[in-house]
């Protein structure tokens, strides 16, 4: 729409290298992290994107439990076996 383009236009978001991101998540909750794009030294157009949270705050909180998450949903299942389908 015409409107959209019009409010798009303002929105900076090639030139946005750095400033706060708010973030609903399903598990966690409301989070507010910092972040910084750092462009590549080279012609790949390649960049970094870096987040973080402020030091004892619930953003911190949540990151670390959502890492916690990431972790034990890392760890191997073992693996169950059925008794009533042993070869003999």
């Amino acid at each position: 729409s015409e409107e959209f383009s019009m409010l798009w236009s303002r929105h900076p978001v090639l030139n946005c290298t750095f400033g706060a991101k708010h973030f609903s998540h399903p598990v966690v909750g409301q989070m507010t992290l910092q972040f910084e794009v750092v462009q590549l030294p080279d012609d790949s157009g390649h960049r970094i994107l870096m987040y973080s949270a402020e030091a004892d705050s619930s953003s911190e909180t949540a990151l670390l439990l959502l890492n916690q998450n990431a972790r034990r949903s890392e760890q191997p299942t073992p693996e169950v076996t059925n008794p009533a389908h042993r070869s003999s």
